[in-house]
């Protein structure tokens, strides 16, 4: 494809974005291979604490919500949505409530996600509200001058000189977010805005597949093929590698626990490697209820979050042409962003990057190009972007036939 008109699908791609209305998550980048400078006064908050709490009302609020709904529907309160239904084979009374919602619906795994999905905010505005509006950690112990949110000034910002002057891709670059820690892992804030909305559109591919007959294995790589090779919003094409040029790896493993959160809410998953009993019950009346196990656990949200959605341990792949600015910027910040971390040397990162290709075992659409992903673990610091030698090739291999 010659300049002009690779330009020029640049540009209508740019365009499609905004056309359609595109989640605006998508269009937020991170930048975790700049951190503070690690000095002995500097502490990141972890905010895994405030998350449980904040997800954990999002679920308590729709149980009540959805509980509301089910008495409501009980009582049979007659309106036109109410009504019963005739169908060809005789009389079929449908108990609905206000909403027109049926009792089947509102005590469906459908029905309880939707639920939860509302009392959560779209991307944008969780994204914008944790960058602008961020917690007050001091309530968790933390002293007023801790870390809560850190963004790096653009002139400073990798992703700012990606992109020749002229690529109109440049404009999605402006939308950056900062990194925040979650139970000792470092991420993104689009990460959360990926495993709300991203998880919840995986989920209803999922349900939908389930529906129609599919199992688990073939609902969630359903899922997974949708967030990767979607034509709108899919990281292999229009909102991945041909607006932003790269696909985010951390991306599609926040979609994905994502969905498994959605999942969880009545269905037993595997979290971490570990099987995971539902979130939520049906008690003897017919009402739903916060199970026990996450009702007295107040680190819950704990188990949806990993270095998996870190992009500087789990990193993207930049299209070609982007690659020698990629590394060269790593190699020059490599000891700042390893000082934040238990080992530094590089192969523990090298080691950390396999690992996180699957998700404990479990495909997620990493892009299996492992000779062009560039990290802390292969890019050398002394030799100001080259390759080090000793990456695992094998170990790589091993965890790329996982998800074949």
């Amino acid at each position: 494809m010659n300049v002009k008109r690779r330009t020029l699908s640049w540009v209508a791609a740019a365009g499609c974005v905004a056309a359609l209305g595109v989640p605006a998550t998508l269009a937020h980048e991170t930048d975790q291979f700049l951190m503070p400078e690690r000095q002995s006064d500097v502490e990141f908050a972890d905010l895994g604490r405030y998350f449980s709490d904040y997800f954990g009302q999002a679920i308590e609020d729709a149980v009540a919500a959805t509980n509301v709904k089910i008495d409501r529907a009980e009582r049979g309160v007659k309106t036109e949505a109410q009504a019963v239904r005739v169908g060809r084979k005789g009389r079929m009374a449908v108990r609905r409530d206000a909403s027109g919602a049926s009792l089947e619906e509102l005590r469906s795994s459908m029905g309880i996600a939707a639920a939860v999905r509302r009392q959560l905010p779209d991307a944008l505005t969780l994204i914008d509200s944790l960058e602008w509006n961020p917690p007050d950690m001091t309530r968790y112990g933390y002293s007023a001058d801790a870390v809560v949110i850190y963004k790096p000034h653009s002139d400073n910002a990798m992703h700012t000189d990606l992109h020749f002057i002229l690529d109109p891709r440049i404009v999605g670059r402006l939308w950056r977010t900062g990194t925040f820690q979650a139970y000792g892992s470092y991420m993104g804030a689009d990460k959360l805005g990926h495993f709300v909305d991203m998880g919840y559109r995986y989920y209803k591919v999922y349900d939908g597949k389930r529906s129609r007959g599919a199992g688990p294995q073939e609902a969630s790589e359903a899922a997974i093929k949708f967030g990767v090779d979607d034509g709108l919003i899919g990281e292999n094409a229009l909102l991945g590698r041909l607006t932003a040029g790269a696909y985010s790896n951390a991306d599609l493993a926040s979609n994905y626990v994502g969905m498994l959160f959605y999942r969880n809410l009545t269905e037993p998953v595997l979290l971490q490697g570990e099987r995971r009993p539902p979130m939520l019950e049906l008690d003897e009346r017919g009402r739903w209820k916060v199970a026990e196990h996450v009702a007295t656990d107040p680190d819950f949200f704990r188990w949806f979050l990993s270095d998996h959605y870190n992009e500087a341990l789990n990193p993207s792949h930049f299209e070609r042409g982007m690659q020698p600015k990629v590394k060269k910027a790593i190699a020059q910040r490599w000891d700042r962003v390893a000082a934040w971390y238990p080992a530094q040397h590089q192969q523990w990162f090298a080691d950390r990057a396999v690992e996180l290709m699957s998700y404990h075992g479990q495909p997620y659409g990493h892009c299996r190009v492992w000779d062009e992903l560039y990290h802390l673990g292969n890019v050398d610091p002394v030799r100001d972007g080259d390759l080090v030698d000793d990456t695992p090739q094998a170990d790589a291999d091993a965890a790329l036939a996982l998800d074949r």
